[in-house]
């Protein structure tokens, strides 16, 4: 990549030393400690503020690179927004083991507070069980969830109990149709 980059400036009459790192992290990733602000470094999330960046004092850069970059921002800016969403669908709904992630191991049968996994034979306490498979609910459907669709997706634990830890953990804007969010 880092050659890639250099030729294209190069063909652009751009000549810059170009030192790659990889940082392996989320979309939502934010530095902090001390980083070296003498370095010309744009990090990802500075993407969008690269313009700015390019323009103050303390930056090295030439004009001509920052023309190259703003003409290439929407080609590039459209190509590493890519992001994977997952599959969601309730009828994949089932109770899964939070600590060996396994489907189907934990026997509900009546209102206990610790169950027994029979795949890693964990103990765990049964508000942890559907937190953990409440907060998958979230991130699969990567907005908040109804009452019902809690219910569906946590099926053979009860309501009340669901209700329970979804008024305990979770906030709702609305009295009304409510949507849970974590807090």
């Amino acid at each position: 990549m880092k050659s890639e980059l250099e030729k294209l400036l190069y063909q652009n009459g751009i000549h810059t030393d170009i030192q790659p790192y990889i940082i392996f992290t989320n979309p939502h990733f934010i530095p902090v400690g001390n980083w070296l602000h003498d370095q010309n470094i744009i990090y990802f999330n500075q993407l969008n503020q690269i313009k700015e960046i390019l323009l103050s004092q303390s930056s090295k850069f030439n004009p001509a690179l920052l023309n190259f970059l703003l003409q290439h921002k929407k080609i590039h800016s459209t190509y590493y927004q890519k992001e994977l969403t997952p599959y969601f669908d309730l009828s994949l709904a089932g109770i899964k083991c939070p600590s060996c992630r396994k489907m189907h191991t934990i026997n509900i049968v009546e209102s206990k507070i610790y169950y027994n996994c029979t795949y890693c034979y964990s103990k765990i306490k049964s508000e942890e069980i559907i937190l953990y498979n409440l907060k998958e609910l979230y991130y699969l459907k990567r907005d908040g969830f109804t009452f019902d669709e809690a219910i569906q997706w946590c099926y053979p634990v009860k309501q009340y109990t669901i209700g329970r830890v979804c008024n305990k953990y979770f906030k709702s804007e609305k009295k009304r149709n409510r949507k849970f969010f974590p807090k």
